[in-house]
């Protein structure tokens, strides 16, 4: 009896047992967290490629609105001095159909950005792994009216002027006739802000986010009393910008020629879009 007391065989098998289980506790706790680090770096190159990618949008379409506000403001064939609209051997509905057009595409790229960038945002977000995605953008591009945010509608007189023929030496040319004159019409598109708040409203942040995971992970859900993998978030923030200035001109010009300048000053740089630091939501 007193022999087998003294017996030690078997005795490291519950150690051995305890350490085993140990170290299966540790590697899955390993592999769960590893998946998690690998998922925050997808998620944020999910967020960063989102966020630029909204912006890219906004970049682009800042460069279209520019465009046509050069056009909006080149002397005679539009706005500015004399203050008329004129195209040879057409009468006044014609040159008043083209700037209203004009007019109505700024207004609708103004306005459907913002529309676009969430949309492209969103789109790329989902392709990168992320499931949902909350999007924001302080004041620029998020609906149709231009009297809240950064750009504002210049307004004045537009006189339209029909076609008449003048014989000179026998040789017929057409030189502009007043037709009709309207005031406090719309025109381009002026800074309603300065420059640092210029920035502040095109700056796009968002959070993407991946939702608690039930499937083969999170591994030993049993053993580590964990039922799911936690839910991951990751914020970004991006902004149009140009080298060479905001291409549109202040606010209240008289004439249109301020708003050709301001464009070709500016179209060298065009608006590109970069990543920048998040800061707060509101200001960077």
């Amino acid at each position: 009896m007193i022999n087998r007391l003294k017996d030690e065989k078997g005795q490291i098998l519950p150690f051995a047992a305890l350490t085993l289980l140990a170290l299966v506790m540790f590697w899955m706790t390993v592999v769960n967290v590893g998946k998690m680090i690998r998922d925050r770096i997808m998620l944020q190159n999910a967020a960063d490629a989102a966020a630029q990618s909204a912006a890219c949008v906004k970049a682009r379409a800042l460069n279209s609105i520019g465009r046509i506000n050069a056009l909006l403001g080149i002397r005679v064939l539009s706005l500015g001095w004399p203050k008329f609209v004129w195209l040879p051997y057409f009468d006044h509905e014609v040159p008043k159909a083209c700037i209203e057009s004009l007019i109505r595409s700024q207004d609708f790229l103004y306005g459907a950005s913002g529309g676009f960038a969430y949309a492209i945002a969103y789109e790329v977000a989902r392709e990168n792994g992320a499931d949902e995605l909350i999007y924001y953008s302080p004041k620029f591009f998020m609906d149709g009216s231009l009297k809240r945010y950064t750009l504002e509608r210049n307004k004045g007189t537009i006189v339209y002027f029909d076609t008449t023929i003048v014989y000179v030496f026998g040789i017929p040319v057409p030189i502009p006739w007043p037709y009709h004159k309207y005031r406090n019409a719309k025109r381009w598109l002026e800074l309603k802000e300065d420059e640092r708040e210029i920035r502040n409203a095109l700056k796009v942040t968002v959070v993407v986010v991946k939702n608690p995971e039930r499937s083969f992970f999170p591994l030993g859900k049993g053993l580590l009393g964990i039922d799911e993998m936690p839910a991951i978030y990751a914020i970004a923030s991006a902004r149009p910008y140009n080298t060479r200035g905001p291409m549109f001109p202040p606010l209240g010009q008289r004439w249109g020629v301020p708003a050709l300048r301001a464009y070709l000053s500016a179209r060298s740089g065009g608006y590109d879009a970069h990543l920048i630091p998040v800061g707060s939501l509101y200001e960077h």
